[in-house]
């Protein structure tokens, strides 16, 4: 288990009735029942960046792993399930594919930072998250525990909804100490050259909703949805706390048994 989550069972009950209340009092939108073959990105209102966008993508190092705190408790799950099935139901209006932008609840995660590790690095890479632990996290923890994380509301990336390319969870680190431990090893991964300045930790958030991951299924590769129905309709949810407890290295590439990203190393933190 990766973490503890701090409220009973009982909270994923009181987020649905919480949910199926609001939506007696609104107007019934139904969902897509586009198929994953069927889908195109085109019929839901989604803007295309352009080729220039593209073409400096394409010249970016292709990233192959990446360091994260896994978040994929099954009762965080079981919220994240409703809340995908509220969020199409209420707010597919604006955005009809909304169901293929959603994060898979197994993969749910913190993102430390991207990397780009070539075969030939891949065990210098693997060397340096292991001196983590010695060099920064327990230095950083003194010996104590790791805080709790409230997560709070949601919101997005960029900051203007109608044009959203994530939706995320709000992560409130009130001691600022996972905060400080995710800077400070991206920090270090970016001093060995295995990932970009663009690509370390810069604020902590769970995302919930990627504009990527509607682009698997299309040949544009960059476009952004309106997220202002589900920023209104999920502003106030407390969503619960959450107690971190590891830290991974994984493959982008493969998964493991339980459905996340397929780990390399990890370690208890």
């Amino acid at each position: 288990m990766f973490m503890v989550i701090s409220i009973g069972a009982h909270y994923v009950g009181n987020l649905a009735a919480y949910f199926n209340k609001s939506r007696e009092n609104s107007t019934s939108v139904g969902s897509s029942n586009l198929s994953e073959h069927e889908y195109d990105a085109s019929q839901d209102g989604s803007s295309y960046v352009g080729a220039g966008t593209v073409q400096r993508f394409n010249n970016k190092p292709r990233y192959t792993h990446f360091i994260s705190i896994p978040l994929n408790e099954q009762s965080l799950q079981w919220r994240m399930q409703d809340f995908q099935s509220d969020a199409i139901a209420y707010c597919a209006v604006d955005s009809p594919s909304l169901s293929y932008l959603f994060q898979k609840p197994e993969k749910l995660h913190l993102t430390v930072c991207m990397l780009s590790v070539p075969e030939e690095r891949l065990q210098e890479a693997l060397d340096a998250f292991n001196h983590c632990k010695e060099k920064i996290i327990m230095p950083l923890l003194n010996n104590n525990p790791a805080p709790v994380l409230d997560l709070k509301g949601i919101g997005t990336f960029p900051t203007n909804a109608k044009r959203a390319r994530v939706v995320h969870i709000n992560v409130v680190d009130n001691t600022k100490t996972i905060d400080k431990l995710m800077k400070a090893v991206s920090d270090y991964f970016l001093d060995l050259g295995l990932t970009r300045k663009d690509k370390v930790y810069s604020k902590m958030h769970l995302t919930v909703m990627n504009a990527s991951f509607t682009s698997r299924r299309s040949k544009k590769r960059h476009y952004v949805f309106d997220a202002r129905r589900i920023v209104q309709r999920y502003k106030d949810i407390n969503w619960g706390s959450v107690h971190i407890s590891m830290l991974h290295f994984s493959s982008l590439k493969e998964k493991g048994p339980d459905g996340y990203f397929h780990a390399l190393a990890h370690m208890n933190i």
